[in-house]
């Protein structure tokens, strides 16, 4: 430190560009998880919803299933373990 208790221009200058590398390496990583987990979300949503969708089906019909297990956003199954 100088004798005005100031940061140096060199070090001040070292100091932000870390700073930046670490915003720019935070932003990056940003750009590449939240997509994933975005859709991640949607997908695991579709899924609970056709699975919730089975679960009134079957209830309608009288029938009883204890699992359901859903794929592809597409398929669902239930299954009744105790009458096998």
């Amino acid at each position: 430190m100088t004798a005005d208790n100031q940061i140096p221009f060199y070090l001040y200058q070292k100091i932000m560009n870390q700073i930046m590398l670490i915003i720019l390496a935070i932003a990056l990583i940003a750009m590449v998880c939240l997509p994933l987990l975005k859709n991640s979300f949607q997908r695991k949503k579709k899924n609970n919803l056709l699975t919730d969708r089975l679960k009134s089906e079957t209830q309608s019909q009288h029938l009883k299933s204890s699992e359901f297990e859903s794929w592809r956003e597409a398929y669902c199954m239930g299954v009744d373990k105790i009458n096998r």
